[in-house]
């Protein structure tokens, strides 16, 4: 994505999950090289990450290995190609305890 169009993306996410969901969002890839770009938190103290790559985008060895270890850890944690597929991951995923 482009600078412009990833800022889009990410106030368009930040509206959904601060109105929607009651959580939200932070860009976390500056953590570390590879760690998912957005760290989304939710009621119930739920935390997911969520990278969110331009359609034909590909991975960094850095980007496979923090999802697998955040999954590892019993973090949601997911890539996207898509904003709606994003979308529809966290409703499906949120707990609602």
């Amino acid at each position: 994505m482009t600078s412009k169009t990833e800022a889009a993306t990410f106030r368009r996410l930040n509206d959904y999950v601060r109105k929607q969901r009651g959580g939200e969002i932070f860009h976390a890839d500056i953590l570390y090289p590879g760690f998912p770009d957005k760290m989304i938190l939710l009621p119930n103290g739920q935390v997911m990450f969520a990278e969110l790559k331009r359609p034909g985008g590909s991975l960094r060895p850095g980007q496979m290995y923090w999802r697998k270890r955040l999954q590892t850890l019993g973090f949601e944690a997911e890539i996207f190609y898509e904003y709606q597929a994003l979308i529809e991951w966290i409703e499906r995923e949120e707990k609602t305890d």
